[in-house]
């Protein structure tokens, strides 16, 4: 089971007739599962009880390679954060199919949890008691990624061809003059420091 917001990038399936009924099928029956476990949730452990195990899994964080996130880091760009808010939108939060509403439905089926989720996920939901499929989970984890990955190479291309025709259309661009006042040269800076922002006006400031 994946979250919505890839869902959705299948919705061309569901203009298969059978394949569209099946789904929907599918979709009512974990619905009933989802308010049925809900209801039972709110008497026994609480809804307190599945807040705090969102709450642990939005501090938890997600392994990433570590080369990757040594050269991000000489580019002010924290990737075990990044990566953690990324999971935390699309998995936790998405609207539709998330996380929680996966715990409610196991909480009234009682069969092992099948979601794309990492394995520092698994281990926190286990920790809470419930039963997850590692294979299943891990395998669609995966199968996510691979999704992320080409949808960002298709953004890519996409943002590369557009920039190549702009350069060979002539569009006529407005000039904008800026007026600075009291610059002088000894206010202008005598090299680059990488640690600067590059803003004019730090320079020009005081």
């Amino acid at each position: 089971m994946f979250p919505s917001y890839a869902l959705n990038k299948f919705k061309i399936f569901l203009k298969i007739p059978l394949l569209n009924k099946y789904l929907l099928r599918v979709l009512r029956r974990n619905t009933r599962l989802y308010m049925r476990g809900y209801e039972k949730a709110k008497k026994k452990p609480g809804l307190k009880f599945f807040n705090e195990l969102y709450i642990d899994l939005c501090e938890t964080n997600i392994d990433c390679n570590s080369n990757l996130e040594e050269f991000l880091n000489k580019t002010n760009i924290n990737l075990k954060y990044s990566l953690k808010q990324s999971v935390i939108s699309k998995l936790l939060n998405c609207n539709k199919n998330s996380v929680q509403r996966v715990f409610f439905k196991a909480f009234e089926d009682c069969r092992p949890i099948v979601f794309s989720l990492p394995i520092e996920y698994i281990i926190k939901i286990e920790q809470r008691g419930f039963k997850v499929n590692h294979f299943s989970c891990l395998t669609l984890w995966k199968f996510l990624i691979l999704l992320e990955f080409f949808q960002g190479v298709k953004e890519a291309i996409i943002y590369i061809i557009r920039n190549i025709f702009c350069k060979f259309k002539k569009v006529k661009m407005k000039k904008a003059d800026a007026y600075f006042l009291g610059l002088s040269l000894n206010k202008l800076p005598t090299k680059f420091q990488r640690e600067s922002n590059c803003q004019c006006f730090n320079y020009f400031g005081a």
